[in-house]
């Protein structure tokens, strides 16, 4: 779900919730936050749980990603019974 799409679902909610008196409802900042305020959530939220989109913080998103998937297959293959030497140099 994108920022538009959290948006439009939070305002059928209120909607459906509070039909007598939508309109103060609509108004009120800490109930109905602006599409700006969730869209600095979503990107905070984003960075947090997925890693920023571009730079020195994707690159090492990238390099735990793979040494994640190598041990993995190390593992995989040391559980067939094959077993070998494998040293990974950190520069």
């Amino acid at each position: 779900m994108n920022v538009a799409e959290a948006i439009r679902a939070h305002l059928d909610n209120l909607e459906l919730v509070h039909e007598e008196d939508l309109d103060r409802i609509l108004a009120d900042g800490s109930v109905n936050p602006k599409a700006t305020t969730v869209a600095c959530w979503y990107r905070i939220w984003r960075e947090e749980n997925f890693g920023p989109r571009c730079g020195i913080g994707l690159e090492k998103v990238r390099f735990y990603s793979i040494i994640t998937f190598v041990t993995v297959i190390i593992c995989l293959i040391e559980q067939m019974g094959i077993s070998f030497n494998f040293t990974l140099i950190y520069r």
